[in-house]
């Protein structure tokens, strides 16, 4: 990641702002984003260009 932070977002009623504000922050990443919801978080994630899952465990370790 070249010095860059990376981040995921987990729930996405609210998470679409803080999707937002990691894509606008100097050498963060959006790594992906979870939400139970799995057509929400594809919805985001085709938006962001990042990864998606309904399972935050998935992007631990």
């Amino acid at each position: 990641m070249n010095g860059e932070v990376g981040f995921v977002v987990i729930g996405l009623r609210m998470g679409r702002n803080r999707v937002r504000m990691v894509k606008r922050t100097e050498r963060a990443k959006l790594v992906g984003v979870v939400n139970i919801s799995e057509g929400r978080a594809k919805e985001i994630a085709e938006e962001f260009d990042c990864n998606w899952h309904t399972d935050f465990k998935t992007f631990l370790g």
